[in-house]
Protein backbone atom coordinates (compact mmCIF):
# COMPACT_ATOMS: atom_id res chain seq x y z
CA UNK A 1 0.00 0.00 0.00
CA UNK A 2 2.93 2.42 0.89
CA UNK A 3 4.12 2.11 -2.67
CA UNK A 4 0.69 2.39 -4.43
CA UNK A 5 0.93 5.92 -2.43
CA UNK A 6 4.21 6.86 -3.18
CA UNK A 7 3.22 6.00 -6.90
CA UNK A 8 -0.12 8.03 -6.92
CA UNK A 9 1.70 10.64 -5.32
CA UNK A 10 4.48 10.84 -7.97
CA UNK A 11 2.11 10.89 -11.13
CA UNK A 12 0.17 13.80 -9.47
CA UNK A 13 2.64 15.97 -8.84
CA UNK A 14 4.09 15.15 -13.01
CA UNK A 15 0.51 16.01 -13.94
CA UNK A 16 0.52 19.46 -11.64
CA UNK A 17 3.99 20.30 -11.41
CA UNK A 18 2.98 23.02 -14.12
CA UNK A 19 -0.86 22.83 -14.12
CA UNK A 20 -2.33 26.09 -15.09
CA UNK A 21 -6.01 25.53 -14.98
CA UNK A 22 -8.19 27.68 -17.06
CA UNK A 23 -10.28 29.43 -14.82
CA UNK A 24 -12.41 31.88 -16.68
CA UNK A 25 -15.41 29.97 -15.39
CA UNK A 26 -15.35 31.13 -11.98
CA UNK A 27 -18.95 31.56 -11.37
CA UNK A 28 -21.26 29.16 -9.11
CA UNK A 29 -23.36 28.38 -12.12
CA UNK A 30 -23.42 24.63 -14.14
CA UNK A 31 -23.66 24.34 -17.39
CA UNK A 32 -25.25 20.91 -18.69
CA UNK A 33 -24.39 20.13 -22.52
CA UNK A 34 -26.76 17.10 -23.46
CA UNK A 35 -25.34 15.26 -26.22
CA UNK A 36 -28.04 13.53 -28.42
CA UNK A 37 -27.51 11.32 -32.11
CA UNK A 38 -30.82 13.55 -33.47
CA UNK A 39 -28.89 16.90 -33.59
CA UNK A 40 -27.41 15.89 -36.48
CA UNK A 41 -30.28 14.16 -38.55
CA UNK A 42 -32.12 17.73 -37.61
CA UNK A 43 -29.68 19.83 -38.99
CA UNK A 44 -29.70 18.34 -42.08
CA UNK A 45 -33.17 18.66 -42.35
CA UNK A 46 -33.10 22.27 -41.64
CA UNK A 47 -33.68 25.42 -39.32
CA UNK A 48 -36.65 24.57 -37.91
CA UNK A 49 -36.49 21.03 -37.47
CA UNK A 50 -33.68 21.90 -35.20
CA UNK A 51 -35.45 24.61 -33.78
CA UNK A 52 -38.24 22.02 -32.59
CA UNK A 53 -35.74 19.39 -31.47
CA UNK A 54 -33.52 21.92 -29.21
CA UNK A 55 -37.33 23.02 -27.77
CA UNK A 56 -38.50 19.24 -27.33
CA UNK A 57 -35.01 19.42 -24.62
CA UNK A 58 -35.88 22.10 -23.29
CA UNK A 59 -39.20 20.86 -22.40
CA UNK A 60 -37.58 18.13 -20.64
CA UNK A 61 -34.62 19.89 -18.99
CA UNK A 62 -35.52 23.18 -18.58
CA UNK A 63 -33.34 25.88 -19.81
CA UNK A 64 -32.17 28.46 -17.50
CA UNK A 65 -32.10 28.98 -13.52
CA UNK A 66 -30.78 30.10 -10.59
CA UNK A 67 -27.86 26.97 -10.84
CA UNK A 68 -27.22 27.60 -14.29
CA UNK A 69 -28.52 26.92 -18.02
CA UNK A 70 -28.88 24.09 -20.56
CA UNK A 71 -26.75 23.68 -23.99
CA UNK A 72 -26.19 21.36 -26.85
CA UNK A 73 -23.06 19.04 -26.84
CA UNK A 74 -21.28 18.18 -30.33
CA UNK A 75 -19.19 14.97 -31.04
CA UNK A 76 -17.03 16.02 -33.71
CA UNK A 77 -14.67 12.96 -34.39
CA UNK A 78 -11.58 14.37 -36.03
CA UNK A 79 -10.50 11.55 -37.73
CA UNK A 80 -12.87 9.98 -38.80
CA UNK A 81 -14.97 12.71 -40.85
CA UNK A 82 -11.74 13.03 -43.20
CA UNK A 83 -11.23 12.88 -46.85
CA UNK A 84 -8.10 12.70 -48.61
CA UNK A 85 -5.38 10.13 -49.60
CA UNK A 86 -2.60 8.26 -47.96
CA UNK A 87 -0.54 10.42 -44.89
CA UNK A 88 -2.89 13.53 -45.69
CA UNK A 89 -3.44 16.35 -45.94
CA UNK A 90 -6.95 15.50 -44.79
CA UNK A 91 -10.27 17.50 -45.27
CA UNK A 92 -13.57 17.84 -43.14
CA UNK A 93 -16.58 16.44 -46.13
CA UNK A 94 -18.67 19.53 -46.95
CA UNK A 95 -21.66 18.24 -45.80
CA UNK A 96 -20.70 17.71 -42.57
CA UNK A 97 -19.26 21.35 -42.34
CA UNK A 98 -22.55 22.67 -43.51
CA UNK A 99 -24.67 20.42 -41.21
CA UNK A 100 -22.26 21.79 -38.04
CA UNK A 101 -22.56 25.28 -39.37
CA UNK A 102 -26.44 24.79 -39.45
CA UNK A 103 -26.40 24.15 -35.64
CA UNK A 104 -23.72 27.18 -35.22
CA UNK A 105 -25.98 29.32 -36.91
CA UNK A 106 -29.60 28.01 -35.13
CA UNK A 107 -27.75 27.91 -31.47
CA UNK A 108 -26.61 31.30 -32.15
CA UNK A 109 -29.80 32.82 -32.63
CA UNK A 110 -31.55 30.93 -29.85
CA UNK A 111 -28.98 31.80 -27.86
CA UNK A 112 -27.82 28.24 -26.74
CA UNK A 113 -24.24 27.63 -25.16
CA UNK A 114 -22.48 24.91 -27.15
CA UNK A 115 -19.66 22.47 -26.37
CA UNK A 116 -17.11 20.71 -29.08
CA UNK A 117 -15.55 17.42 -28.16
CA UNK A 118 -12.82 16.94 -30.81
CA UNK A 119 -13.31 13.39 -30.15
CA UNK A 120 -10.03 11.51 -31.74
CA UNK A 121 -9.45 8.45 -29.51
CA UNK A 122 -7.85 5.34 -30.32
CA UNK A 123 -10.94 3.03 -30.75
CA UNK A 124 -13.05 4.78 -32.78
CA UNK A 125 -14.85 2.52 -34.58
CA UNK A 126 -13.23 2.35 -38.30
CA UNK A 127 -14.87 3.15 -41.37
CA UNK A 128 -13.37 2.85 -45.01
CA UNK A 129 -15.53 6.30 -44.93
CA UNK A 130 -12.62 7.75 -43.15
CA UNK A 131 -9.42 8.71 -45.19
CA UNK A 132 -7.10 9.09 -41.91
CA UNK A 133 -7.74 5.84 -40.55
CA UNK A 134 -8.28 3.63 -43.88
CA UNK A 135 -4.66 4.81 -44.30
CA UNK A 136 -3.36 4.68 -40.79
CA UNK A 137 -4.93 0.92 -39.77
CA UNK A 138 -3.68 -0.65 -43.23
CA UNK A 139 -0.28 -1.32 -44.83
CA UNK A 140 2.56 0.87 -43.88
CA UNK A 141 0.18 2.89 -41.41
CA UNK A 142 -0.42 0.21 -39.63
CA UNK A 143 2.95 -0.50 -37.57
CA UNK A 144 0.49 2.50 -35.17
CA UNK A 145 -1.51 0.25 -34.09
CA UNK A 146 -1.39 -0.21 -30.31
CA UNK A 147 -0.46 -3.84 -28.76
CA UNK A 148 -1.42 -6.22 -26.39
CA UNK A 149 0.62 -7.53 -23.74
CA UNK A 150 1.19 -11.19 -25.60
CA UNK A 151 2.51 -8.43 -28.67
CA UNK A 152 -0.68 -9.13 -30.78
CA UNK A 153 -2.57 -6.54 -32.32
CA UNK A 154 -5.53 -8.31 -31.77
CA UNK A 155 -6.63 -11.96 -31.58
CA UNK A 156 -6.47 -12.61 -34.80
CA UNK A 157 -3.37 -10.97 -36.03
CA UNK A 158 0.45 -11.48 -35.01
CA UNK A 159 1.66 -9.22 -37.39
CA UNK A 160 4.67 -6.94 -34.99
CA UNK A 161 5.90 -4.59 -38.13
CA UNK A 162 4.32 -3.40 -41.78
CA UNK A 163 0.94 -4.96 -41.72
CA UNK A 164 -0.61 -6.26 -45.01
CA UNK A 165 -3.94 -4.48 -46.28
CA UNK A 166 -5.45 -8.23 -46.76
CA UNK A 167 -4.74 -9.24 -43.20
CA UNK A 168 -6.29 -5.65 -42.17
CA UNK A 169 -9.19 -5.35 -44.04
CA UNK A 170 -11.99 -7.59 -42.63
CA UNK A 171 -11.42 -5.80 -39.47
CA UNK A 172 -11.65 -1.81 -40.66
CA UNK A 173 -15.21 -2.19 -39.86
CA UNK A 174 -15.22 -3.78 -36.04
CA UNK A 175 -17.17 -1.83 -33.55
CA UNK A 176 -15.28 -1.72 -30.08
CA UNK A 177 -18.30 -2.43 -28.69
CA UNK A 178 -20.00 -4.74 -30.47
CA UNK A 179 -20.37 -8.64 -30.80
CA UNK A 180 -16.88 -9.33 -32.04
CA UNK A 181 -14.76 -6.92 -29.97
CA UNK A 182 -11.61 -8.54 -29.35
CA UNK A 183 -10.86 -7.63 -33.09
CA UNK A 184 -11.49 -3.76 -32.94
CA UNK A 185 -7.92 -2.28 -33.69
CA UNK A 186 -6.56 0.71 -31.23
CA UNK A 187 -3.97 3.56 -32.62
CA UNK A 188 -0.98 3.89 -30.69
CA UNK A 189 -1.15 6.70 -27.82
CA UNK A 190 2.82 5.96 -27.67
CA UNK A 191 4.24 10.59 -28.41
CA UNK A 192 7.11 8.39 -30.00
CA UNK A 193 5.20 7.42 -33.01
CA UNK A 194 6.45 10.39 -34.54
CA UNK A 195 5.11 10.38 -38.08
CA UNK A 196 1.48 9.43 -36.44
CA UNK A 197 1.45 12.13 -33.94
CA UNK A 198 2.15 14.52 -36.44
CA UNK A 199 -0.51 13.20 -38.62
CA UNK A 200 -3.22 12.86 -35.81
CA UNK A 201 -2.39 16.42 -34.79
CA UNK A 202 -2.61 18.26 -38.60
CA UNK A 203 -5.77 16.13 -38.60
CA UNK A 204 -6.89 18.32 -35.55
CA UNK A 205 -5.62 21.29 -36.31
CA UNK A 206 -7.67 21.32 -39.48
CA UNK A 207 -10.76 20.23 -37.40
CA UNK A 208 -10.30 23.14 -34.61
CA UNK A 209 -9.17 25.72 -38.04
CA UNK A 210 -13.29 24.96 -39.08
CA UNK A 211 -14.64 25.42 -35.34
CA UNK A 212 -12.50 28.77 -35.46
CA UNK A 213 -14.21 30.11 -38.53
CA UNK A 214 -17.78 29.34 -36.87
CA UNK A 215 -16.86 30.64 -33.82
CA UNK A 216 -15.81 34.66 -35.83
CA UNK A 217 -19.17 33.80 -37.62
CA UNK A 218 -21.08 33.37 -35.08
CA UNK A 219 -19.59 34.93 -31.91
CA UNK A 220 -19.92 33.87 -28.20
CA UNK A 221 -21.86 30.29 -29.16
CA UNK A 222 -19.16 27.85 -28.31
CA UNK A 223 -18.57 28.12 -24.69
CA UNK A 224 -16.22 25.10 -24.08
CA UNK A 225 -14.24 22.61 -25.51
CA UNK A 226 -13.24 18.92 -24.48
CA UNK A 227 -10.46 17.05 -25.35
CA UNK A 228 -10.33 13.20 -27.15
CA UNK A 229 -12.10 10.72 -24.68
CA UNK A 230 -10.91 8.73 -22.07
CA UNK A 231 -7.26 8.22 -23.02
CA UNK A 232 -6.31 5.04 -21.48
CA UNK A 233 -4.90 1.79 -22.10
CA UNK A 234 -8.27 0.20 -22.40
CA UNK A 235 -8.28 -3.75 -23.73
CA UNK A 236 -11.52 -5.32 -25.18
CA UNK A 237 -9.48 -8.46 -25.49
CA UNK A 238 -9.63 -11.16 -22.42
CA UNK A 239 -7.23 -13.81 -20.95
CA UNK A 240 -7.62 -17.31 -21.25
CA UNK A 241 -8.61 -17.70 -17.87
CA UNK A 242 -11.29 -15.20 -18.29
CA UNK A 243 -10.65 -13.31 -15.38
CA UNK A 244 -9.09 -10.28 -16.39
CA UNK A 245 -8.46 -7.96 -19.65
CA UNK A 246 -5.11 -8.01 -21.15
CA UNK A 247 -3.76 -4.23 -21.21
CA UNK A 248 -2.78 -2.78 -24.40
CA UNK A 249 -0.09 -0.22 -25.00
CA UNK A 250 2.67 -2.48 -25.40
CA UNK A 251 4.27 -1.52 -28.57
CA UNK A 252 7.77 -1.15 -29.32
CA UNK A 253 7.34 2.40 -29.82
CA UNK A 254 6.80 2.80 -25.99
CA UNK A 255 8.54 -0.40 -24.42
CA UNK A 256 11.79 0.23 -26.23
CA UNK A 257 12.09 3.49 -25.17
CA UNK A 258 10.75 2.84 -21.41
CA UNK A 259 13.81 0.45 -21.58
CA UNK A 260 16.05 2.64 -22.84
CA UNK A 261 15.61 5.30 -20.14
CA UNK A 262 15.65 3.28 -17.49
CA UNK A 263 18.40 0.95 -18.58
CA UNK A 264 16.18 -2.52 -18.44
CA UNK A 265 18.78 -5.10 -20.15
CA UNK A 266 16.22 -7.49 -21.24
CA UNK A 267 12.98 -5.75 -22.17
CA UNK A 268 11.23 -8.73 -23.98
CA UNK A 269 12.04 -10.56 -20.20
CA UNK A 270 10.41 -7.40 -18.25
CA UNK A 271 7.14 -7.41 -20.28
CA UNK A 272 6.98 -11.44 -20.40
CA UNK A 273 5.92 -11.36 -16.72
CA UNK A 274 2.19 -10.36 -14.83
CA UNK A 275 3.14 -7.00 -13.62
CA UNK A 276 1.74 -6.47 -9.74
CA UNK A 277 3.17 -2.99 -9.32
CA UNK A 278 5.11 -4.14 -5.42
CA UNK A 279 8.34 -3.42 -7.21
CA UNK A 280 9.71 -0.23 -8.33
CA UNK A 281 10.71 -1.02 -12.02
CA UNK A 282 7.01 -2.10 -12.66
CA UNK A 283 5.51 1.33 -11.04
CA UNK A 284 8.00 3.16 -13.08
CA UNK A 285 6.29 1.64 -16.04
CA UNK A 286 2.87 2.86 -15.18
CA UNK A 287 4.25 6.24 -14.23
CA UNK A 288 5.14 6.07 -17.80
CA UNK A 289 2.65 5.13 -19.72
CA UNK A 290 0.71 7.84 -17.81
CA UNK A 291 2.72 9.96 -18.54
CA UNK A 292 2.46 9.11 -22.42
CA UNK A 293 -1.26 9.73 -21.47
CA UNK A 294 -0.85 13.54 -20.13
CA UNK A 295 1.59 14.12 -23.55
CA UNK A 296 -1.36 12.83 -25.99
CA UNK A 297 -4.32 14.98 -23.91
CA UNK A 298 -1.63 17.94 -23.82
CA UNK A 299 -1.16 17.77 -27.08
CA UNK A 300 -4.92 18.22 -28.04
CA UNK A 301 -5.35 21.01 -25.60
CA UNK A 302 -2.16 22.84 -27.22
CA UNK A 303 -3.56 22.60 -30.69
CA UNK A 304 -7.02 24.05 -29.54
CA UNK A 305 -5.56 26.25 -27.47
CA UNK A 306 -3.34 27.82 -31.22
CA UNK A 307 -7.03 29.30 -32.26
CA UNK A 308 -8.78 29.92 -29.25
CA UNK A 309 -7.02 31.43 -26.26
CA UNK A 310 -9.82 32.02 -23.56
CA UNK A 311 -12.65 29.38 -23.80
CA UNK A 312 -12.47 26.88 -21.32
CA UNK A 313 -11.13 23.70 -22.21
CA UNK A 314 -11.61 20.84 -20.10
CA UNK A 315 -9.98 17.45 -20.43
CA UNK A 316 -11.93 13.69 -20.42
CA UNK A 317 -10.40 11.17 -18.61
CA UNK A 318 -11.93 7.64 -16.91
CA UNK A 319 -13.24 8.50 -13.21
CA UNK A 320 -10.83 6.00 -11.77
CA UNK A 321 -10.23 5.91 -7.68
CA UNK A 322 -7.20 6.16 -6.80
CA UNK A 323 -6.94 3.22 -4.91
CA UNK A 324 -7.99 1.26 -8.37
CA UNK A 325 -5.49 3.02 -10.35
CA UNK A 326 -3.17 -0.45 -10.44
CA UNK A 327 -5.78 -2.83 -10.66
CA UNK A 328 -9.30 -1.10 -10.73
CA UNK A 329 -12.34 -3.71 -9.85
CA UNK A 330 -14.12 -3.55 -12.87
CA UNK A 331 -13.17 -6.71 -14.38
CA UNK A 332 -9.48 -6.31 -12.77
CA UNK A 333 -8.62 -3.86 -15.67
CA UNK A 334 -4.62 -2.37 -15.95
CA UNK A 335 -5.53 1.02 -15.96
CA UNK A 336 -2.61 2.76 -17.52
CA UNK A 337 -4.75 6.25 -16.81
CA UNK A 338 -5.03 6.89 -13.02
CA UNK A 339 -7.02 9.76 -12.06
CA UNK A 340 -4.54 12.60 -12.48
CA UNK A 341 -3.99 12.02 -16.06
CA UNK A 342 -6.82 14.62 -16.59
CA UNK A 343 -4.53 17.12 -15.39
CA UNK A 344 -2.80 19.08 -18.26
CA UNK A 345 -1.64 22.51 -18.75
CA UNK A 346 -4.23 25.28 -19.88
CA UNK A 347 -7.10 22.80 -19.23
CA UNK A 348 -9.08 22.38 -16.58
CA UNK A 349 -9.87 18.43 -16.02
CA UNK A 350 -12.97 16.46 -16.61
CA UNK A 351 -14.34 13.16 -16.19
CA UNK A 352 -17.04 10.04 -17.51
CA UNK A 353 -19.02 9.89 -14.36
CA UNK A 354 -21.96 7.38 -14.52
CA UNK A 355 -23.48 6.11 -11.39
CA UNK A 356 -24.68 2.63 -10.50
CA UNK A 357 -27.66 1.52 -8.56
CA UNK A 358 -27.53 4.83 -7.10
CA UNK A 359 -23.82 5.02 -6.39
CA UNK A 360 -23.60 1.65 -4.64
CA UNK A 361 -21.51 2.15 -1.89
CA UNK A 362 -21.03 6.30 -2.55
CA UNK A 363 -17.81 5.01 -5.06
CA UNK A 364 -18.95 8.42 -7.23
CA UNK A 365 -19.29 10.48 -4.24
CA UNK A 366 -15.90 9.57 -3.19
CA UNK A 367 -14.06 9.79 -6.61
CA UNK A 368 -15.69 13.21 -6.55
CA UNK A 369 -14.30 14.27 -3.54
CA UNK A 370 -11.09 12.95 -4.13
CA UNK A 371 -10.73 15.15 -7.47
CA UNK A 372 -12.27 18.15 -5.48
CA UNK A 373 -9.18 17.73 -2.51
CA UNK A 374 -6.63 17.89 -5.48
CA UNK A 375 -7.77 21.18 -7.46
CA UNK A 376 -9.37 23.28 -5.00
CA UNK A 377 -11.33 25.78 -6.09
CA UNK A 378 -10.81 25.51 -9.71
CA UNK A 379 -13.85 24.18 -12.06
CA UNK A 380 -14.18 20.66 -13.53
CA UNK A 381 -15.98 18.92 -14.85
CA UNK A 382 -18.10 15.91 -16.14
CA UNK A 383 -18.23 14.71 -19.53
CA UNK A 384 -19.99 12.06 -19.80
CA UNK A 385 -22.99 11.76 -17.29
CA UNK A 386 -26.11 9.65 -16.64
CA UNK A 387 -27.38 8.77 -13.34
CA UNK A 388 -30.02 6.23 -14.92
CA UNK A 389 -27.17 3.20 -14.90
CA UNK A 390 -28.39 0.53 -13.07
CA UNK A 391 -30.88 2.33 -10.64
CA UNK A 392 -33.70 0.18 -9.65
CA UNK A 393 -36.15 3.00 -8.05
CA UNK A 394 -38.96 4.16 -9.77
CA UNK A 395 -38.93 7.76 -11.80
CA UNK A 396 -39.62 9.83 -9.33
CA UNK A 397 -36.63 8.30 -7.05
CA UNK A 398 -34.18 8.62 -10.21
CA UNK A 399 -35.54 12.38 -10.57
CA UNK A 400 -34.61 13.21 -6.52
CA UNK A 401 -31.12 11.26 -6.95
CA UNK A 402 -30.25 12.93 -10.04
CA UNK A 403 -31.06 16.42 -8.45
CA UNK A 404 -29.25 15.87 -4.76
CA UNK A 405 -26.15 14.22 -7.14
CA UNK A 406 -25.68 17.20 -9.27
CA UNK A 407 -26.24 19.79 -6.14
CA UNK A 408 -23.44 17.35 -4.41
CA UNK A 409 -21.17 17.99 -7.62
CA UNK A 410 -21.63 21.33 -7.73
CA UNK A 411 -21.01 21.95 -3.79
CA UNK A 412 -17.31 20.35 -5.32
CA UNK A 413 -16.34 22.73 -7.89
CA UNK A 414 -18.20 21.13 -10.77
CA UNK A 415 -19.28 23.83 -13.21
CA UNK A 416 -19.67 21.60 -16.45
CA UNK A 417 -21.94 18.53 -17.12
CA UNK A 418 -22.91 16.26 -20.32
CA UNK A 419 -25.46 13.81 -20.10
CA UNK A 420 -24.77 10.75 -22.26
CA UNK A 421 -27.35 10.32 -24.27
CA UNK A 422 -31.34 11.54 -24.90
CA UNK A 423 -32.07 8.06 -26.56
CA UNK A 424 -30.91 4.75 -25.76
CA UNK A 425 -27.57 3.50 -27.89
CA UNK A 426 -25.78 0.54 -27.47
CA UNK A 427 -23.74 2.60 -24.80
CA UNK A 428 -26.01 4.07 -22.88
CA UNK A 429 -29.38 4.26 -21.70
CA UNK A 430 -31.64 7.14 -22.57
CA UNK A 431 -31.94 10.20 -20.22
CA UNK A 432 -35.47 11.27 -21.75
CA UNK A 433 -38.46 10.69 -19.99
CA UNK A 434 -36.60 7.99 -17.58
CA UNK A 435 -36.50 10.45 -14.69
CA UNK A 436 -32.78 11.98 -14.91
CA UNK A 437 -34.19 14.71 -17.53
CA UNK A 438 -36.65 16.04 -14.34
CA UNK A 439 -33.69 16.18 -12.01
CA UNK A 440 -31.64 17.79 -14.34
CA UNK A 441 -34.62 20.14 -14.92
CA UNK A 442 -35.43 20.73 -11.13
CA UNK A 443 -31.77 21.12 -10.65
CA UNK A 444 -30.89 24.19 -12.77
CA UNK A 445 -34.62 26.05 -11.96
CA UNK A 446 -33.62 25.31 -8.45
CA UNK A 447 -37.58 24.51 -8.15
CA UNK A 448 -37.49 22.50 -4.88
Amino acid sequence: MIQRLTFIATIFLLGCAHQNLNVSDTTSGVTVFLYSSNILKAAQAGDEVLESEFMEYFRHLGRKGTNGEVGIGLVFPYLNWTEGEGRGPYLIPTRLKERHETILKVAAKMKIPVLVQFNGGPWHSPSKESAFIHYWKTIDGGIYLSRYKDGKVNSAIDQKARIPKTLLEEYLAVDPYGGNAEDSLFFTLSPYANDFRHARLEALRTAVKFWKQLDEKYPGTIRAFTTDSEVGNLSFRISSDKNREIPIGYETWNTEQFCKTNQVKDCAEFFIKEFTYKDSLEIKWRDFRAKNHQIFIQDTVDVIREYFSTIPIYTHQMAVLDEESFLANYKNQDLGSPQVTAFVERANPGFTVYTYAGDQNNKKKRFVDEVQSKIGAQPWGFLEFNTAAAFSGNKEALANFTEQFLRMAQAKGVRLIAPLSWKSNSLDSAIKDNGVDEGIRHFIENTR
